[in-house]
């Protein structure tokens, strides 16, 4: 294939992206609040999931 099919993609455009002062993010933290909320609200679906099948 002699094209990249992603080379001309509205996604690879990055003409309009901000710079932050020159720094890149490098990585991403856990956020303990995030997290703890996540897992709760997995589950409660879950359980509620289990109810229905009763």
């Amino acid at each position: 294939m002699t094209l990249d099919p992603q080379e001309n993609s509205p996604l690879s455009d990055n003409s309009g992206a901000q710079e932050l002062d020159g720094k890149h993010i490098r990585y991403v933290e856990t956020y303990d609040a995030w997290s703890d909320w996540r897992d709760k609200l997995a589950e409660e679906m879950y359980e509620q999931w289990r109810a229905s099948r009763n």
